[in-house]
């Protein structure tokens, strides 16, 4: 407001003059609560701009790899992951044990040879024993019959020894009748 528009109004210097302080308190009032705002504004920006620069760092750490804590040099994933393979080789080794103690009544010549020919797919290891597995042995019985012992197999060298004629004392020996047989001839 102006004092040249109170004056066109028909408003006299007296009058121009108390318009013009309450006028003027009016805008130092709202000058005031102007400025009072433009400090929390600021204010507020700050903050802003502290939280703005907060959440930027989170996401950067966030997109870094997680570093997790680690027990003995290992995070949890290497624990589990060597947890599950110590299990899987203890099964192996339990169902390793099944098998040679199913397979140690069957009279093979050689173990490790019909293991190799045992279609392992087709074994089931149960807690009882050993499923699938009688199958397979009868079948390499009657296809393989020189895997196992025949049980009229006899303990054999390969040789076979003299056995001496039986002597009853009253003359030679049938030996030594063949000798002299021989050379006397």
């Amino acid at each position: 407001m102006k004092r040249e528009n109170l004056r066109e109004l028909g408003l006299d210097d007296e009058q121009i003059a108390e318009v013009m302080k309450a006028y003027n308190k009016s805008i130092t009032s709202l000058n005031e609560k102007i400025s009072d705002k433009d400090e929390e504004l600021k204010t507020a920006k700050a903050e802003k701009s502290g939280l703005e620069k907060k959440v930027a760092d989170m996401e950067e750490q966030a997109k870094k790899e997680p570093e997790e804590e680690k027990l003995d040099g290992l995070t949890a994933q290497e624990w589990k992951e060597k947890f599950e393979s110590a299990e899987k080789e203890k099964s192996d080794l339990v169902n390793a044990n099944k098998l040679d103690k199913e397979l140690s009544g069957i009279n093979a010549h050689d173990l490790n040879t019909v293991k190799k020919l045992l279609d392992m797919e087709k074994i089931k290891f149960a807690e009882d024993g050993v499923e699938g597995l009688k199958e397979q042995i009868e079948g390499l019985k009657e296809s393989s019959p020189f895997l196992f012992k025949q049980k009229d197999d006899k303990k054999t060298d390969g040789f076979k020894s003299f056995e001496p004629a039986k002597s009853d004392g009253d003359g030679p020996s049938e030996v030594d009748a063949m000798m002299d047989k021989i050379f006397n001839d």
